[in-house]
């Protein structure tokens, strides 16, 4: 594979995905990639006199009157295989089309494709690790892709032509140095897609390429250099809006007025900065719908413009990374603020970089395993918090539990510094104005936090009603039968 190669990026649409179970192919398409651009396509419809499942048609929008017309596959294989002889086979999901395709051109009497074939779905989850669905409808939805007609084989491969690409780009993007790192795994990829990575490797190492400036070899990986924090002080409103004008002005005209929701935002301002008494705990009933959410940001954001940190505490993990995506979005890109966000978890959240390290010179038989490996190489070059849950990992992958912190676990380890990522976390939470944590993490962790930061925060529990449960669960202690017999004498 060089530059010259031609990649015949192809999909089809079948009956069914059983060869065996008697399905067909009812539609072949393949878009023609060189040089990194699409320079042909090419579609038919097949009609071998087979049936066309009512599930199939809902699917695909081909039916029996769509493919009246259309030539059988032993009518269209002479062209086909004409055109796929000598390029490089590319599809989502590679181990299915491929070997669908050849086993027809086998039954019309050609002999076999062999050529290499390569699968983007496998590397999109590489060298994209960090979306949730790799899935061709979704990828063309996050990178923008036209793709009109999903499950009709003329769109999908047209779509995938321009994945490809994207993926091209993005490898000839990566250092030479974790390109290595990931071949020198032994990853189990379908057909010939490690030897795809391996030929832009390759043409990477003939060119001298310095490290971009955002990254930093560390102990022989490449991680994304650690970055002081940015203190931006932005504010469209310098005052706290506490008329109904001010905050339309401030809300519009992307958010509608609610009045439940003004009242709350006035009624936790006014209890931390009413010179005439002493600010008290609230607790505050928001009704559905009032938009608790900035009810509570908003006043928040002015008085930790005054120099006074606060902790945000949410009932869920998942929804502290909402929370967080809502401050950078709204609070920061269109209020006009700019405020240092820290999310807080347990350690075995995080990626322990010196147990990485050591994972990567073992290799334990586990597919699995090792093709997370590679993900997280990538996810090393973009991450600043070393949060695994940024990768959507399986919650069961076996790897987990060998390569983030654990509890107690101690060794005679590298000092990497700001590279360690719980050293990092608590580097930036000293400089965090908004400190994001979950009920579970407060409960234990409380002291610690009002300790590391600056000064005494301003606590904000969200979803307080499950705090106690938390507490509850907390101080629950399980024993054996066998146990509470020995502890009794019987």
């Amino acid at each position: 594979m060089n530059q010259n190669t031609t990649y015949t990026v192809v999909d089809m649409e079948t009956t069914g995905t059983s060869i065996k179970h008697g399905d067909h192919i009812i539609q072949f398409s393949v878009s023609f990639v060189k040089n990194n651009q699409i320079i042909d396509s090419y579609s038919t419809y097949i009609n071998d006199g087979v049936e066309i499942s009512e599930e199939i048609s809902n699917l695909t929008g081909i039916t029996s009157e769509t493919i009246k017309n259309a030539p059988t596959f032993d009518q269209v294989a002479a062209t086909i295989y004409k055109k796929l002889k000598n390029t490089v086979f590319v599809a989502h999901n590679v181990n299915f089309d491929f070997p669908f395709l050849n086993a027809f051109l086998e039954k019309v009497g050609f002999p076999e494709l062999d050529i290499p074939a390569i699968d983007t779905v496998s590397l999109t989850q590489i060298f994209f690790p960090t979306l949730n669905s790799y899935r061709l409808s979704d990828l063309s939805s996050h990178f923008n892709i036209i793709h009109k007609h999903p499950h009709s084989s003329a769109s999908d491969a047209a779509a995938t032509a321009v994945l490809l690409i994207k993926i091209t780009d993005k490898i000839k993007t990566i250092p030479q140095t974790t390109l290595k790192n990931i071949l020198d795994i032994n990853l189990e990829l379908p057909q010939d897609t490690l030897s795809f990575i391996s030929s832009i490797y390759q043409q990477k190492q003939s060119k001298k390429l310095e490290l971009p400036n955002n990254l930093v070899n560390v102990e022989g990986i490449i991680l994304k250099k650690v970055k002081s924090p940015q203190f931006i002080e932005k504010l469209k409103v310098p005052k706290f809006p506490k008329t109904k004008s001010k905050k339309l002005k401030l809300l519009e005209p992307g958010y509608q007025w609610r009045e439940s929701q003004s009242k709350m935002m006035n009624a936790i301002y006014h209890n931390y900065t009413d010179s005439k008494k002493k600010p008290t705990n609230l607790i505050i009933e928001a009704p559905t719908g009032s938009g608790k959410t900035l009810g509570y940001l908003i006043p928040m954001a002015y008085l930790v413009q005054k120099g006074r940190p606060v902790v945000i505490s949410t009932a869920t993990i998942a929804l502290q990374s909402q929370l967080q995506k809502t401050i950078n979005h709204t609070l920061n890109e269109e209020f006009g603020f700019g405020f240092n966000s820290v999310i807080l978890k347990g350690k075995n959240h995080y990626l322990d970089l010196n147990r990485f390290l050591l994972s990567l010179l073992i290799d334990d038989g586990n597919k699995q395993s090792q093709f997370i490996k590679a993900k997280i190489l990538i996810w090393l070059t973009e991450t600043d918090t070393g949060d695994l849950d940024e990768l959507n990992l399986p919650k069961k992958a076996i790897i987990i539990n060998q390569i983030n912190y654990q509890a107690g676990f101690s060794d005679d380890n590298l000092d990497l510094g700001n590279y360690d990522f719980i050293n990092r976390q608590t580097q930036m939470l000293k400089s965090a104005d908004i400190v994001i944590t979950n009920h579970n993490y407060l409960y234990q962790n409380a002291r610690k936090i009002n300790e590391t930061l600056n000064q005494k925060p301003y606590l904000v529990v969200d979803e307080a009603s499950t705090l106690s449960d938390v507490a509850f669960n907390s101080q629950q202690k399980h024993l054996w039968l066998g146990t509470i017999k020995k502890i009794v004498g019987e």
